[in-house]
């Protein structure tokens, strides 16, 4: 039997390779005639370290570099944190596979205190996200919010030797690195909602390419590509930008999909706070219309914002 080599880019940060070698080991498992080199790349989202995502370009520097050798063939699949990737990619591309998806909630790790309950007045905070910056705030007002960037070793570093009264991290990519220990609280999903996609891995190849789409087929999970696929229709329809502060958790449960969002404006003013149910063969058009009810309800400046519940095409969306 012929060997088929395949190139995998991934950025060159620990958690990435872990992804990496995670679809690798999981190609060679499945094909026996599969051998997989990894390509390193370190991206420009890699390199700025100082200053907010969202100040230099958003997410996409994490991705796009790894897309363009896609598209100009310097590799045959790029694998991505699926909460980091765009939701327009190049006509060139597709993302046909998402990984069985780990855990999506946030942790919170602190030195000296158990929860975000317990944390001092005016407790210091760090995060690089938008997000969870206005939700802590929706929590707890009094905290100080501080940039954090960095993987996931230089920020535990960052809270050893820094004032920082705690950090905030995705829980998936914690345990992907074998660091579950370091956690002290858990946020609950429904109330804390985590990024889009968090916790999912994708594998990106051009969308000519059938061949790598069937080889790509075994690693595919369907429960998590539906969920993800629901998010991130749900992030489309709310367009903005990467000042506008997003999330977004789908769950499923038999044959029903459960989605819900929220969407704010940059400052945390206009929080809106969705749920809605749908068939699971529906989950990419849930998506859409709740991102609608979200776009429609920021932009709406004769909304009245006492008004608790929003009236969507099915059903009713809660905002809190």
């Amino acid at each position: 039997m012929a060997t088929t080599s395949i190139n995998l880019m991934a950025r060159k940060s620990p958690l990435s390779m872990f992804q990496a070698n995670l679809v690798k080991s999981l190609l060679e498992k499945h094909h026996a005639q599969v051998r997989v080199s990894i390509i390193q790349k370190t991206t420009h989202g890699d390199r700025i370290q100082d200053k907010h995502l969202r100040d230099i370009g958003g997410k996409e520097l994490f991705t796009k570099e790894l897309e363009a050798a896609l598209c100009d063939n310097t590799c045959d699949i790029a694998v991505h944190s699926m909460k980091d990737v765009e939701t327009h990619l190049s006509s060139l591309t597709e993302i046909p596979c998402i990984l069985t998806r780990a855990d999506a909630r946030d942790a919170i790790v602190s030195n000296t205190h158990q929860s975000l309950l317990h944390l001092p007045l005016g407790a210091t905070i760090g995060t690089s996200s938008l997000r969870r910056q206005v939700q802590l705030l929706k929590i707890r007002p009094d905290f100080n919010i501080v940039l954090l960037r960095g993987n996931v070793d230089t920020r535990l570093k960052n809270l050893r030797t820094g004032n920082l009264d705690a950090i905030i991290l995705a829980l998936a990519g914690i345990e992907r690195l074998s660091m579950r220990h370091v956690v002290t609280e858990i946020l609950n999903p429904e109330i804390f909602i985590p990024s889009v996609a968090q916790g999912a891995i994708g594998v990106q190849c051009r969308s000519e390419d059938d061949s790598m789409k069937d080889l790509l087929a075994p690693l595919n999970c369907p429960e998590s590509f539906e969920t993800v696929c629901c998010e991130r229709a749900m992030l489309k329809a709310v367009g903005g930008n990467c000042h506008t502060p997003v999330g977004g958790y789908a769950t499923l449960y038999g044959s029903t999909i459960t989605l819900t969002a929220f969407a704010s404006l940059e400052n945390g003013e206009r929080y809106y706070r969705v749920q809605q149910s749908e068939k699971r063969c529906n989950g990419v058009d849930l998506g859409t219309r709740l991102g609608t009810i979200l776009r429609n309800n920021l932009t709406d400046t004769s909304c009245d914002h006492a008004t608790p519940w929003i009236k969507g095409q099915k059903g009713a969306a809660r905002l809190r």
